[in-house]
């Protein structure tokens, strides 16, 4: 067999076993998505509060729907991450709504706790070569004042969560995305005036000032 015939046998058979490594890394599924909702919910936000702090309840925990995934040899890693790109607010884990000055925060507290951001973050591993239901679970949501407060209607990116299964930590490449997760509008921003500190105020050092105000009123017209 002359040189140029076994270069490219060994050519061939490196590309054979390239191919098969590639087929056998990895996970694969059909997508499943899931609809929920906030509920129709008012929040009223004072003015004057600070920047950094949570409004309205913890908003979860929602769960989508399963999906059957199959991953090859190796360790199976979920991750989560936001499906749009959403814009970072300056405080940690906290990103920007449509809303001026209202932020959201978003986590899931199964097996880990892990806060959602742009990238793929991971979740767990349910064990080596997984095949199986999975889906994004205990997914939560907590509003936060960001800034200076407008009155709105939050409408958060849909899909706003989505989750991802893979023989690789952090990549999408060769993984799948099993599962979508879509959270319906209903959370309304109510802004209002500034905060005032109650006073109390001891009516009897003023009876005299009082008095003369009342004797000073007209007396009421006829009807």
């Amino acid at each position: 067999m002359s040189f140029s015939n076994r270069c490219i046998k060994f050519l061939l058979s490196f590309a054979m076993l390239a191919a098969g490594q590639t087929a056998w890394a990895g996970c694969s599924s059909a997508t499943t998505s899931a609809s929920r909702t906030f509920g129709s919910t008012t929040i009223s936000v004072a003015r004057d509060v600070a920047p950094g702090t949570a409004i309205g309840p913890t908003y979860g925990p929602y769960d989508g729907t399963a999906a059957t995934i199959s991953c090859s040899a190796g360790t199976t890693y979920l991750m989560l991450k936001f499906t749009s790109t959403m814009t970072a607010s300056g405080y940690t884990d906290i990103y920007q709504t449509n809303v001026p000055g209202i932020g959201v925060k978003a986590w899931s507290d199964f097996q880990n706790t892990v806060y959602l951001g742009n990238s793929l973050k991971f979740w767990y591993s349910p064990g080596a070569a997984f095949s199986g239901g999975a889906w994004i679970t205990n997914i939560h949501f907590q509003f936060y004042v960001i800034g200076p407060v407008s009155t709105g209607q939050v409408t958060l990116p849909a899909p706003i969560a989505e989750s991802w299964a893979n023989s690789v930590s952090g990549s999408t490449a060769g993984g799948t995305r099993y599962n979508t997760l879509t959270m319906t509008d209903g959370i309304s921003i109510s802004a209002k005036a500034c905060t005032t500190p109650s006073l109390t105020v001891d009516l009897g050092k003023h009876n005299l000032y009082w008095k003369k105000i009342l004797n000073d009123c007209p007396a009421a017209l006829p009807d």
